[in-house]
């Protein structure tokens, strides 16, 4: 799930920068529902990364197991332009 988050900030991050972001650069904390239960990931950046100062942080990243494979997303605000 970690990895999938990872991954999924990526490809969201890419089209914006064209910047290759590894995948230590960006930390991921757990979110937990009310009730306890896991409900994804918020992500933040490890290290300063000058290709996404256009954007707001944390990135939340949500995945949900459908049959054999689990779908990871994120979403993300960006800043207007200047």
């Amino acid at each position: 799930a970690v990895f999938g988050a990872k991954e999924a900030f990526y490809k969201a991050q890419f089209p914006l920068t064209r910047a290759w972001v590894g995948f230590h650069a960006v930390r991921s904390h757990p979110i937990e529902n009310a009730d306890g239960t896991h409900a994804g990931y918020r992500l933040e950046p490890h290290t300063r990364l000058p290709a996404l100062d256009a954007v707001q942080w944390p990135w939340v990243a949500r995945h949900a197991p459908r049959g054999p494979v689990v779908v990871s997303a994120v979403g993300l605000l960006a800043a207007p332009l200047r």
